[in-house]
């Protein structure tokens, strides 16, 4: 026979190197289980390994949850969150706003045709390029279809830097002010200037706790 001990149990998990300064024993953890879901299980934070694997570059940690009612088992798999640090404002976007390309982070940003030229005027006049007026009435004549009117809704490629994630959410740490719009989906079509129509019947996920869905 075997003999186990139910009350309290322990939880053996592993959690990167690079998180191990934010660990300290007798910090608060939560479990959930998908043998009982909406259901947590609190507990405290026992040890650390006191070595980092060589292998992988992750630490061993260990948890100490109550179990009174014997409800959970020696065996059973579980998902472990750790409370470190202090709560923080983030500004954060649904992962399917941003775009990943070699050279940086992107997001599509929403504004009205005549902020967005003078946005690009400023940005032209810093970094001397700007054109002369005369030109710019050339281009304008030569371009193709009708002028847009002013409080047209184009779309301007902006640079961000991106920093934690939880579930679907991204936080933004540069580049977008609160309160600005982004387009979520069908960035492969837009380029800085494209005229566009907000149609938000289909809202992308956004759940900071995701479940894979099979169909």
């Amino acid at each position: 026979m075997t003999l186990q001990q139910l009350d309290p149990v322990y939880v053996d998990f592993h959690l990167p190197q690079k998180n191990l300064a934010e660990l300290r024993v007798g910090q608060k953890v939560v479990l959930t289980l998908d043998a009982f879901p909406g259901k947590t299980f609190e507990g405290t934070l026992s040890a650390v390994s006191p070595k980092v694997d060589d292998a992988t570059r992750n630490v061993q940690v260990e948890a100490k949850v109550a179990n009174p009612d014997r409800v959970l088992a020696p065996g059973m798999f579980a998902n472990v969150n750790v409370d470190v640090g202090s709560k923080q404002r983030y500004l954060t976007l649904p992962q399917t706003a941003v775009v990943y390309i070699p050279y940086g982070e992107t997001v599509f940003v929403v504004r009205k045709k005549s902020e967005a030229d003078k946005m690009q005027a400023a940005e032209a006049a810093k970094n001397g390029t700007a054109k002369p007026a005369v030109e710019k009435d050339k281009s304008a004549v030569a371009g193709k279809g009708p002028e847009l009117p002013p409080d047209a809704l184009v779309v301007q490629q902006a640079f961000v830097t991106t920093g934690a994630t939880r579930g679907d959410q991204v936080a933004v740490v540069k580049g977008l002010d609160e309160g600005s719009e982004v387009v979520t989906s069908g960035q492969i079509k837009l380029k800085s200037g494209s005229p566009i129509t907000i149609d938000n019947k289909v809202q992308p996920a956004d759940s900071p706790n995701p479940k894979p869905q099979e169909h």
